[in-house]
């Protein structure tokens, strides 16, 4: 949820202080491919070790197309260097318990 701006904010001042002593791993989700790669790239530039990205639309009500999701993954690989590591946070519906439980 945070701004492109604070993301570049927080990634940029945890790498600086991280200074290459551990590898960092950044999230870079969003569900565009294009979004997602130009964030990613950023993060590489940064310092990143590695990316962390969900599916797009990857949830408990929404999905696509496992041939999408591979050609997201393909075009985010094509677009840096440093490895991708797959998300698996799927949004669930929350449980609503009725008053009687």
């Amino acid at each position: 949820v945070l701004s492109d701006a604070d993301r570049e904010v927080l990634t940029k001042l945890i790498l600086e202080h991280v200074a290459g002593r551990v590898p960092v791993i950044v999230t870079t989700t969003h569900f565009g491919t294009q979004v997602c790669a130009e964030r990613s790239r950023r993060a590489q530039e940064l310092g990143a070790a590695m990316v962390m990205v969900m599916p797009p639309y990857h949830g408990a009500t929404i999905r696509v197309g496992e041939p999408l999701i591979r050609e997201f993954y393909a075009r985010l690989s094509d677009a840096i260097d440093v490895p991708i590591m797959i998300q698996d946070a799927p949004v669930a519906a929350p449980v609503v318990k009725s008053a009687a439980e």
